[in-house]
Protein backbone atom coordinates (compact mmCIF):
# COMPACT_ATOMS: atom_id res chain seq x y z
CA UNK A 1 0.00 0.00 0.00
CA UNK A 2 2.76 2.48 0.79
CA UNK A 3 4.40 1.57 -2.74
CA UNK A 4 1.11 2.06 -4.62
CA UNK A 5 0.55 6.04 -2.39
CA UNK A 6 4.25 7.00 -3.25
CA UNK A 7 3.82 6.03 -6.78
CA UNK A 8 -0.03 8.05 -6.90
CA UNK A 9 2.21 11.14 -5.31
CA UNK A 10 5.21 10.95 -7.53
CA UNK A 11 2.38 10.96 -10.15
CA UNK A 12 0.85 13.76 -8.95
CA UNK A 13 3.94 15.97 -9.03
CA UNK A 14 4.46 14.87 -12.21
CA UNK A 15 1.03 16.38 -13.55
CA UNK A 16 1.48 19.28 -11.66
CA UNK A 17 5.06 20.24 -13.41
CA UNK A 18 3.24 19.12 -16.75
CA UNK A 19 0.23 21.64 -16.45
CA UNK A 20 3.11 24.40 -14.91
CA UNK A 21 4.95 23.59 -18.32
CA UNK A 22 1.94 24.11 -20.28
CA UNK A 23 0.96 26.99 -18.34
CA UNK A 24 4.21 28.72 -18.94
CA UNK A 25 4.13 27.64 -22.74
CA UNK A 26 0.80 29.46 -23.28
CA UNK A 27 2.01 33.05 -21.28
CA UNK A 28 4.81 33.14 -24.21
CA UNK A 29 2.68 34.10 -27.23
CA UNK A 30 2.00 37.55 -27.45
CA UNK A 31 -0.29 39.11 -31.09
CA UNK A 32 0.95 42.49 -32.76
CA UNK A 33 -1.67 44.52 -33.96
CA UNK A 34 -1.32 46.56 -37.43
CA UNK A 35 -2.81 49.42 -39.39
CA UNK A 36 -4.17 48.10 -42.58
CA UNK A 37 -1.94 48.30 -45.75
CA UNK A 38 1.63 48.88 -42.85
CA UNK A 39 4.54 47.28 -42.82
CA UNK A 40 5.65 48.85 -39.11
CA UNK A 41 3.17 48.39 -35.81
CA UNK A 42 2.35 51.45 -34.03
CA UNK A 43 5.11 52.78 -30.97
CA UNK A 44 2.15 51.89 -28.54
CA UNK A 45 2.08 48.08 -30.22
CA UNK A 46 6.25 48.13 -30.52
CA UNK A 47 6.04 49.40 -26.97
CA UNK A 48 4.27 46.02 -26.05
CA UNK A 49 6.50 44.18 -27.94
CA UNK A 50 9.30 45.20 -25.89
CA UNK A 51 7.86 45.18 -22.74
CA UNK A 52 7.24 41.34 -23.41
CA UNK A 53 10.62 40.83 -24.63
CA UNK A 54 11.91 38.86 -21.51
CA UNK A 55 9.27 36.28 -21.42
CA UNK A 56 10.78 34.69 -25.04
CA UNK A 57 13.67 32.71 -23.89
CA UNK A 58 16.77 33.64 -25.93
CA UNK A 59 17.88 29.58 -26.11
CA UNK A 60 14.30 28.54 -27.60
CA UNK A 61 12.74 28.27 -31.36
CA UNK A 62 10.75 31.50 -31.81
CA UNK A 63 8.20 31.77 -34.51
CA UNK A 64 7.18 34.70 -35.90
CA UNK A 65 3.96 34.16 -38.08
CA UNK A 66 2.81 36.72 -40.06
CA UNK A 67 -0.38 37.54 -41.65
CA UNK A 68 -2.46 40.48 -43.87
CA UNK A 69 -6.18 41.30 -44.55
CA UNK A 70 -6.60 40.66 -48.58
CA UNK A 71 -8.31 44.08 -49.65
CA UNK A 72 -10.81 44.21 -52.49
CA UNK A 73 -8.56 44.10 -55.60
CA UNK A 74 -5.65 43.11 -53.72
CA UNK A 75 -4.06 39.37 -54.76
CA UNK A 76 -3.08 36.89 -52.58
CA UNK A 77 0.54 37.57 -53.30
CA UNK A 78 0.66 41.23 -52.06
CA UNK A 79 -1.02 40.22 -48.70
CA UNK A 80 1.55 37.56 -48.31
CA UNK A 81 4.04 39.74 -49.38
CA UNK A 82 2.56 42.02 -46.66
CA UNK A 83 2.88 39.75 -43.89
CA UNK A 84 6.22 38.83 -44.85
CA UNK A 85 7.69 42.12 -44.49
CA UNK A 86 5.64 42.78 -40.94
CA UNK A 87 7.27 39.51 -39.41
CA UNK A 88 11.18 40.02 -40.57
CA UNK A 89 10.22 43.82 -39.31
CA UNK A 90 9.59 41.94 -36.15
CA UNK A 91 12.56 39.74 -36.46
CA UNK A 92 14.43 42.61 -36.53
CA UNK A 93 13.92 44.00 -33.20
CA UNK A 94 14.70 40.30 -31.44
CA UNK A 95 17.74 40.41 -33.41
CA UNK A 96 18.96 43.94 -32.04
CA UNK A 97 17.90 42.44 -28.84
CA UNK A 98 20.78 39.79 -29.51
CA UNK A 99 18.53 36.72 -29.65
CA UNK A 100 20.48 33.90 -32.45
CA UNK A 101 18.70 34.04 -35.81
CA UNK A 102 19.19 30.88 -36.23
CA UNK A 103 16.36 30.13 -33.61
CA UNK A 104 14.08 32.57 -34.95
CA UNK A 105 11.50 31.25 -38.25
CA UNK A 106 9.71 33.18 -40.26
CA UNK A 107 6.04 32.44 -41.34
CA UNK A 108 4.70 34.54 -43.99
CA UNK A 109 0.62 33.20 -44.20
CA UNK A 110 -0.41 36.27 -45.89
CA UNK A 111 -4.49 36.46 -45.47
CA UNK A 112 -6.57 33.75 -43.37
CA UNK A 113 -10.36 33.76 -43.44
CA UNK A 114 -10.18 31.91 -39.89
CA UNK A 115 -8.85 34.87 -37.49
CA UNK A 116 -11.81 36.94 -36.35
CA UNK A 117 -11.51 40.73 -35.92
CA UNK A 118 -8.88 42.46 -36.62
CA UNK A 119 -6.66 40.44 -39.79
CA UNK A 120 -3.31 42.33 -39.77
CA UNK A 121 -1.60 40.68 -37.03
CA UNK A 122 1.86 39.06 -36.32
CA UNK A 123 1.93 36.10 -33.49
CA UNK A 124 4.86 35.47 -31.62
CA UNK A 125 5.31 31.97 -30.02
CA UNK A 126 8.41 30.86 -28.41
CA UNK A 127 8.45 27.06 -29.15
Amino acid sequence: NKKVIKKKNKEKKNEIKTKKSKDEYINKKIIIKFAPDREKPSIEEINFFLKNLPNFNKKDRITITGYAEKRTNDSTSKARRLSLKRALFLRSLFLEENYEITEIYIKALGHNSNIEGNKDIVVITND
